[in-house]
This record gives C-alpha cells, sequence and structure tokens, in this order.
C-alpha cells in the first residue's frame, strides 16, 4: 500500500509538471473540470466501465492512469478509480469501441456524439496503423463528416519520441467539440495538439477537414494540425509499416497540394519544401530524378542537392552548370548582386556560357572524406527534436571550398558583364528584346537569347552587304534601323548604342566612335564589314599606333589621286607585320583604310599623337614614309609636297625632305640635288633644284636603291611596336573632393564620391544637364556613368528611379529624401 501511495504522489507531481507546460504552450486545461469534481465518483459505474474497457485492450496501470489523467482526473482519483472492484457488463470487450471517460459537468454546452463508422470497422488500437485511416476512408467526428481520410482518429496512439505524450494529430473522438468553432485560431499555441487545443478549435479545425482542406483563409494552425499526420506518416510509420510505406506518394501528393494552397505563408512554405526534399532525398531510390536544383534557389541547400552532388562525384561524372549555380546560391557568400536578381533570365544563360567556356561540360571534382548526413526539423513535436539520416558512403561535397572559388569567379564575371544592361534595364522595365537593350548585352548572349529587333537587322546587313568583305554606305542607313534615331540629334550615345549593337550581330562599321571616330551625320559615308568572332570593343595601343601610321600613309599615297598597287601592297604589308595587332583588329584597320581612301579625311588631329615621339622614332617614321612613296620606285612631285607638309607634323625639319629621299638614292647617283620629277610650278609649293649643269634638253632623274627602300620597309615592325609607347594615357590625377567627402557619411549604399553628388541634387526639383555634368566633374565623376549609378542605387532603395530624362534631368525629390534618410 505504501508503494502505491509513493506511485501516486511521483504521478502527481508529474501531472503537475504536464499542467504547467501545457498552460505555458497555450494548451487546453482542465482546471475546471478537475476543480468541478468536489466529490469525486470513484465507485462510478461509467468510471469503472471506461477503467475495464482499457484494461480489456491489454493496456497497462501506467497507461489507464495516464490515460485517466487526461481525461481530466487527478492522480488520487485516478489511482482510486483503478483500485475500484469490477463491474459486470456484457458489451465491453477488445474489439469494442472505447467508451468516453466519465466528465465533470462543465458550465458551456458541450456537443460531443459518439464516433461514428462508415464502411468498414474502425479499428481501435493504439498502434499507428490500427489509428490512421488512408485516403478516401470516411469517418464522421462530431457529426462532422470527413471522406478524405489521411488523419489518425482513436485514443491512445503515443508520440514518436516524447515518451509517455499523446500523439498532437490523434483526433480522439472522446474529447469535448465546441458550439461556436473558433475560425480566428484565438485559442491556438504554438505548437498544437488536437488533445490541448480548447474545444472552439478542435470544432473549427474538424469543420476544415470535413469541408475540403482547401480554404485559403483558414487559420495556419490548423493546417499545420494536418500537416503534422502526414509529416509522422511519412517520416516515422513508413520505416516501419509496409502499409504506410506504400502510402507515402499519396502522402507526398498531399503536402504538394497542401502547399499549391497554403504556400504563401512562409512558416508552412519552409516546413512543407523540407519535408518534400528530406523524403524525396531519403527514401527515394532515384533522389534527383525530375529535380531542378534552381527552383530552390534562396535557400539553404536542399537535401536533394547534396545528394545530386555527392552521386555525381562517386561516379565520376562532371557537376552540370545548374547544379553548380545552385551550390554557390546555397552557400552563406552566394550572395547574387542586383544584376543577376534583375536580369535572372540573362544571368543564367550568361553563367551557362561562361561555365562551359571554363570547365567544358562541368567541373570534376574529387570525393571528400566527410561522409553526408541529412538533417530534417520537424514541425511536429511528436519526434521530439531534429531527425539525422545517414547516407552511406557518400561524400557531403558542400564541404569543399574549391570548386566554390571557382564558380563564384565565373558568377562574379556574368555580374559585371551584366551590370551596364541591369542598369538600362531599371531605367528601362519594358526594354527586353530592343535593338538598345541588345546593344549592352555580351554578344555570345546575344546570339543564343535573340530577338525579333536583332533578328531584322542582322537580316538587313546581311542583304546590304551580300557576298562582298566590306560596302560603303551612307550613316542615315543606318541610324534608320536605330530606334532612338532622330536625325541631327544623333549623338555620341547613340552612335556608340548603335556600333554596339552592329557587333551584336557580326558587323562592325568604320569610322566607329568608340575607336575614335566622330558620331556620323545621316550623309556621312561609313563602311560596314563583317566582325570576327571575339572582337574587342575598344582599342589598344597596338590599335591606335597603326591607325596613325595609315592615316600618314593614305594621306602620302593619296597625294598623287590615287594609290598605286605597290603602295596597297605596303599597307597589306604593315598590316602583316605589326604581329601585336589581333585578327579582328586588321580587319577592322581594312576597313578603316578603304574609309580613308574613300573620304580622304586630311591630317586633322594627328599632330597631338606625334607630339610625344622620340627624335629617334620621328626620324624612323620619316624614312619609312618615304620609303613607302617610292615603293613604286617614282616619288612623284605630290608626293614630296605631302611629305613636306607631314615632316613639321611629326616633327622634323620639311628641308630635310630632299635628303631623307636622296639616302634612299641608288649607288652612283649624283650627289647633288636630283630632279625626282620635272617641276610643277602651277601645282608644287617645293621646287625641286636643277643641276648645276645639266645637259641641254634633258632632266636628271634619281634611281631609288630598292633594297635600301626593303630594307626600311622592313622596320616596320620595330617601329609599330615603338610606337605604341605614345598612345599609352595618363594616370588621372586624383580627385580633389575626395578628400573633402572622406569625413562625411556615405549613404543609400553609394561611395563617397557619388554620395556628394547626392547632395548636390537637393532642392533642385529639375537640373540643366549642363549644370549636372558640373556638379559631376566637381566631385570628379563621369556624368553618364554617375547617373546610371545613382538610379541603380535608388532602385535598390526605394524601386523607384531619381532621375529621368535628358535635357533637363528631373530629380525625384520624395526618392532623394529617401535615400539621404
Amino acid at each position: 500500500m505504501v508503494t502505491l501511495l509513493v506511485l501516486a504522489l511521483i504521478a502527481g507531481f508529474a501531472w503537475s509538471l504536464w499542467w504547467v507546460y501545457r498552460q505555458a504552450m497555450g494548451g487546453r486545461t482542465t482546471t475546471a473540470r478537475a476543480q468541478s469534481l468536489d466529490t469525486p465518483p470513484v465507485a462510478s459505474h461509467e468510471a469503472r466501465l471506461y477503467v475495464q474497457a482499457l484494461r480489456a485492450q491489454g493496456r497497462g496501470d501506467a497507461e489507464i492512469r495516464t490515460a485517466l489523467i487526461q481525461a481530466g482526473w487527478s492522480p488520487l482519483q485516478a489511482h482510486a478509480l483503478m483500485q475500484a472492484p469490477p463491474t459486470h457488463v456484457d458489451h465491453c470487450t477488445a474489439s469494442a469501441p472505447v467508451a468516453a471517460a466519465p466528465r465533470a459537468p462543465v458550465p458551456a454546452p458541450v456537443f460531443a456524439p459518439p464516433l461514428t463508422q462508415v464502411g468498414a470497422p474502425l479499428p481501435v488500437a493504439a498502434t499507428p496503423d490500427g489509428c490512421w485511416l488512408p485516403a478516401g476512408r470516411e469517418v464522421t467526428v462530431a457529426g462532422r463528416r470527413m471522406a478524405g481520410g489521411m488523419v489518425y482518429v482513436g485514443s491512445g496512439l503515443r508520440s514518436v519520441g516524447r515518451y509517455g505524450q499523446t500523439e498532437p494529430a490523434l483526433i480522439d473522438p472522446a474529447l469535448p467539440v465546441g458550439a461556436a468553432p473558433d475560425v480566428t485560431g484565438l485559442g491556438m499555441g504554438y505548437w498544437p495538439s488536437y488533445d490541448g487545443i480548447p474545444r472552439e478549435c478542435r470544432a473549427a479545425y474538424l469543420d476544415w477537414l470535413a469541408t475540403g482542406r482547401d480554404s485559403p483563409d483558414t487559420y495556419i494552425g490548423y493546417v499545420f494540425l494536418y500537416f503534422y499526420g502526414l509529416e509522422r506518416r511519412i517520416l516515422a510509420d513508413a520505416r516501419n509499416s509496409a502499409q504506410a510505406a506504400a502510402e507515402t506518394p499519396a502522402l507526398l501528393a498531399e503536402v504538394q497540394r497542401l502547399l499549391g494552397v497554403y504556400g504563401a505563408v512562409g512558416s508552412f512554405r519552409g516546413y512543407a519544401e523540407g519535408l518534400l526534399d528530406f523524403a524525396q532525398a531519403s527514401l527515394s531510390a532515384d533522389p534527383v530524378r525530375g529535380y531542378d536544383p534552381l527552383e530552390q534557389v534562396g535557400r539553404e541547400a536542399t537535401c536533394c542537392l547534396r545528394v545530386g552532388l555527392a552521386q555525381m562525384v562517386v561516379a565520376s561524372q562532371p557537376i552540370p552548370w545548374n547544379w553548380a549555380l545552385a551550390w554557390y546560391c546555397a552557400t552563406p557568400e552566394g550572395y547574387l548582386r542586383t544584376p543577376a536578381t534583375r536580369c535572372q533570365a540573362e544571368f543564367r544563360v550568361l553563367f551557362r556560357l561562361r561555365y562551359a567556356r571554363r570547365s567544358g561540360d562541368g567541373l570534376r571534382i574529387s570525393p571528400n572524406k566527410s561522409l553526408l548526413k541529412l538533417t530534417y526539423h520537424p514541425a511536429s513535436l511528436t519526434f521530439g527534436g531534429e531527425i539525422t539520416v545517414e547516407m552511406g558512403a557518400l561524400p557531403d561535397v558542400t564541404r569543399q571550398t574549391a570548386p566554390l572559388r571557382k564558380i563564384a569567379q565565373i558568377v562574379d564575371e556574368c555580374q559585371t558583364e551584366l551590370d551596364a544592361y541591369s542598369r538600362w534595364l531599371g531605367r528601362n522595365p519594358t526594354g527586353r528584346g530592343t535593338l538598345a537593350a541588345a546593344a549592352l548585352l555580351p554578344g555570345d548572349l546575344v546570339a543564343e537569347t535573340g530577338s525579333d529587333e536583332v533578328a531584322t537587322l542582322r537580316a538587313s546587313l546581311d542583304e546590304l552587304l551580300g557576298a562582298s568583305a566590306t560596302t560603303v554606305i551612307t550613316a542615315g542607313s543606318l541610324m534608320e534601323r536605330w530606334p532612338s534615331a532622330d536625325g541631327a540629334r544623333f549623338g555620341k550615345r547613340n552612335a556608340v548604342g548603335l556600333a554596339q549593337a552592329l557587333a551584336k550581330c557580326g558587323y562592325g562599321m568604320e569610322p566607329d566612335v568608340r575607336f575614335g571616330g566622330a558620331a556620323p551625320k545621316p550623309g556621312d559615308a561609313l563602311v560596314l564589314f563583317r566582325l570576327p568572332e571575339h572582337s574587342p570593343a575598344a582599342p589598344t595601343e597596338s590599335y591606335l599606333a597603326a591607325m596613325f601610321v595609315l592615316r600618314l600613309f593614305i594621306a602620302l599615297a593619296l597625294a598623287d589621286g590615287k594609290v598605286s598597287d605597290a603602295e596597297h601592297e605596303q599597307l597589306v604589308a604593315y598590316l602583316k607585320a605589326t604581329a601585336r595587332l589581333s585578327s579582328a583588329e586588321r580587319e577592322r584597320l581594312r576597313a578603316y583604310v578603304r574609309w580613308l581612301v574613300r573620304t580622304k579625311p586630311g591630317l586633322a588631329g594627328l599632330k597631338r599623337h606625334a607630339e610625344a615621339l622620340s627624335p629617334q622614332q620621328r626620324h624612323a617614321l620619316g624614312r619609312l614614309l618615304i620609303a613607302v612613296a617610292g615603293a613604286d620606285g617614282v616619288i612623284a612631285a605630290p608626293e614630296v609636297a605631302a611629305l613636306a607638309k607631314i615632316y613639321p607634323l611629326i616633327g622634323l625639319d620639311p628641308d630635310e625632305v630632299h635628303s631623307d629621299i636622296h639616302a634612299l638614292a641608288a649607288s652612283g647617283a649624283p650627289s647633288e640635288p636630283v630632279t625626282v620629277c620635272a617641276p610643277q610650278p602651277t601645282t608644287s609649293r617645293f621646287a625641286v633644284p636643277q643641276p648645276s649643269t645639266p645637259p641641254e634638253g634633258e632632266a636628271s632623274t634619281v634611281t631609288l636603291d630598292m633594297e635600301r627602300v626593303r630594307a626600311t620597309l622592313a622596320e616596320t615592325e620595330h617601329l609599330a611596336v615603338v610606337l605604341d609607347g605614345i598612345f599609352v594615357e595618363e594616370e588621372p590625377a586624383p580627385c580633389p573632393v575626395a578628400q573633402d567627402v572622406s569625413e562625411m557619411p556615405c549613404v543609400a549604399g553609394l561611395d563617397a564620391v557619388h554620395s556628394a553628388l547626392l547632395r548636390r541634387l537637393a532642392g533642385h526639383a529639375a537640373i540643366d544637364r549642363a549644370a549636372f555634368d558640373g556638379f559631376a566633374a566637381e566631385c570628379c565623376v563621369l556624368p553618364d556613368g554617375a547617373l546610371d549609378t545613382l538610379n541603380d542605387a535608388a532602385l535598390g532603395a526605394c524601386e523607384e528611379l531619381l532621375c529621368e530624362g535628358d535635357d533637363p534631368i528631373e530629380v525625384s525629390q520624395t526618392v532623394l529624401r529617401e535615400m539621404l534618410a
């Protein structure tokens, strides 16, 4: 008897702890019922029948005591009921339904009819299979007919990992159900349990189960309570029951259906997606079948992603681009900047192209020693903690860092290439697929994605050029194909965009404003040519040096009105000799030469390039020009006159022209000045001196030593190399405003100088372009780039543009104040 008393005291203490916990978790209270039992009916007929029914089912004393306590009896009352003598009843058998435990009167009316069965008899057992209703099984609880199944119904089912606790998802028909359903879920706790929620909440939950389980306005706690049962059936029962394992596909489909209805709730979406992922990775025979890793971008590394990577590594297979990108994005360092998020489709295509360029069919990774373990954090408390599954000998590839660094480099490269396009798209959100958009995209990306406008432009260019390598057209014919062209206002920005758009279609034009040319006017002549792949978008030093020399060559060759075949050969030889030029640059220079011959632009603008030449470079260039002029064996008077103009331009004395010509004369020629050609006073500014004693009726001629000419021409490559240095741009001077603003705080994610420019715009609802350019100059930033930077920061901070328009520029003061806040 003492032992029983001690056990009763222990049970009472345990019950007190449980009651405090349930109160803290928002569960149901049993205080009212317990307090109403002033005189417990320890010998009542109903109470003894209840105890006998439980014993008939094979329940032990501990289970019976717990059931009585959960029904509202105190530990001492439960002990007294268990000690009462048995009451005879014919229908109390192990297969009979369990009657509800006697309850004390409660103030509010409660509707709790007994469980009714539809179809096969509902088994009453404490096993999961015994309490589980499969899909399509109907049951009526508290007057609600539920036809969908997929719930636990009965009594006595314990939780999976919490000893002695009732399964939270178990619907006990004996528990009271309120008359006024709590559709708002105010009485629900954070981790609800059917036996612990208020009766009004039970009513709302049963109503939801009986009416399709698809109302989007349902309080999410009721959805979670239903989800608990699916979660247990998939992760616990299926490992021990063939029946449950066979139901897994249908259960996962039900979770997917719920996700479609209630996926907008972040907490539910996280648990539902996590369950689907964990189940597929740990239970499926082919975990990655049908799995798209990019659908999960934005989450931590999913179980399927980790298993898929491990399987590829073990099989010595390359990692596909989409798996590599998903792996990078699932890491803490895998932050994607605005170009990758605003231009997601373009970024992914570009990443695929760059990834293939770097690694072919994919990175190949060696297995590491860390073995893969999958972890899932269940929503239901039934498990008592997280679930961990070891995946055999599969390595945990996501622990490797070296492959991630390679992937990160490609990601950064792609984001940088899309920076300009992203900023433009922020200002023109409907501009995708236009020529202006294509002009800012990498060429191979344009070829991969394409657009109707790009296809139309490419077709028209093919028709213009035909089978020729180059063709001469007017600038107006190209301007008509550019969407922003408007005649006289076709400025440098439009010219750059047009040149970029042509390049994306595989064509180039000369002159090109990006390579030093001026913005064309509608009537100007242009040379259109096919552009080789991977052509540079900006000139190199070697290219600028070659342009300079070719400009001089053409001016000299055209002095007599035409370019002879020998002179043309020397131009071609020069292009071939400059080894530092790429094949694409040579093609562009050939088009440039044709434009020079067609337009005869003269020598304007060349002097500033020649100012940096050393004396040795000046003389070498002079000798080379004379060799080109004499390549056909004759130096005509117009060519001499042209040389006399060129010499001062490159810093040589024009009087040295004759001595330099004489240096290339054949041996045995007269030592005094020679007559290169009969003087033409009416067309030539320079009269060639006559010999002192010329024979009557005969003029002296000069025979050029072609060996010397060829030797001089052989210096072409060396000269091209030394000329590169004159086009090296000086380092920009340090910005004076940088020190002034260094102490001021940066705003809106901008650096110091752009933050200073942003502050200058305060109070200017509209500002002239010239005034804005002045502000930009004061802050040592380029105006166009500064506009893009400010608008990009505004879109990130406020999702609106700060500056709009060209001249004047409209400044949104609302956005400005928010950025400065």
